[in-house]
This record gives structure tokens, sequence and C-alpha cells, in this order.
């Protein structure tokens, strides 16, 4: 939510497709970044920047998507796609569950 604003701004004056590119490299970059880290203090600097750059996909994705779309479907599309991504998280953590149990028996 803190950079949020600052993306979105970035997102209308820059372009969408642009700035979620740009925001999307700057994410991976960090991360692998962090995987990298020598201290605590340079992880977390490192995933507090990942953080701030992840942001600009909630704040970008679901209007990019909607220019693709027909004013009739946009709602439903971006439902969809919420949804979805919800389906993604569940999906992953299940799996991480699944992982963890089997590594600590």
């Amino acid at each position: 939510m803190l950079a949020s604003y600052f993306w979105g701004y970035q997102a209308d004056t820059r372009g969408r497709k642009t700035v979620l590119q740009c925001a999307l490299f700057a994410t991976s970059v960090c991360s692998v970044m962090s995987s990298f880290a020598t201290d605590f203090i340079s992880l977390l600097v490192m995933r507090f920047i990942a953080g701030l750059c992840i942001s600009a996909t909630s704040a970008i994705a679901y209007t990019y998507l909607g220019e693709f779309c027909t004013a009739q479907r946009r709602g439903q599309v971006v439902a969809y796609a919420s949804v979805m991504i919800s389906f993604g998280v569940v999906y992953v953590a299940g799996k991480l569950s699944l992982i963890l149990n089997h590594l600590t028996t």
C-alpha cells in the first residue's frame, strides 16, 4: 500500500506495460539479491525493496487486464482473476505444507 500511489502515478504517466515490466524485473533482482544476503539487515532491506516493487502488480495488473476486455465483461474478468489468484495462494500454501510435512518426518 505504501508504494501503490507511486506506481499508479508512474503507470498513468509512463504506460502500464512498461512500468509493470520494470517493477517485475526490479522485484526479481531484489529477490535474487536477498537470497545472497550475508546478514539480516541486508536481507531485510532487499525484501523491503522487493515488497515495494511487487506492490506495482497489485496496483496495475487489474487495470491493465481490464483494458483488454469489453465494458460488459470487464468486471467478470477482473473478478475471475482475483479468484484465481486466491486459489493460487491456497494451492501454494497446501503444497508447501505437504513438502514441509515430508521433510520433517
